[in-house]
């Protein structure tokens, strides 16, 4: 059973679930052999590259002009906010 907050009551009554924690070990979605074959950029290769990757190939099929890539484009950019939070998060906690 996953712990929580000790004001678990207080988010139930605002009708919030409380949050599960995050699990230590993650493993990147994209494998790092196909990431290097797409030349992604270390820099880039996370754990969000998965979904940039498509998007990038959106760009370069429809000759950057990214507004046709919209969708591509805003999931990745959900992907890195929801790991900007996670990292926060684990900061806050003292995790990292």
């Amino acid at each position: 059973m996953a712990s929580f907050d000790d004001n678990t009551s207080v988010e139930r009554r605002r009708g919030n679930a409380p949050r599960a924690k995050f699990s230590e070990e993650r493993e990147l979605k994209a494998d790092p052999v196909w990431l290097k074959r797409e030349r992604v950029q270390p820099i880039l290769r996370d754990f969000c590259s998965h979904l940039m990757m498509p998007w990038q190939r959106c760009r370069a099929e429809t000759r950057f002009a990214s507004w046709k890539c919209g969708v591509e484009k805003h999931a990745w950019e959900e992907c890195m906010e929801h790991e900007f939070a996670r990292a926060m998060r684990q900061k806050l906690q003292g995790k990292l």
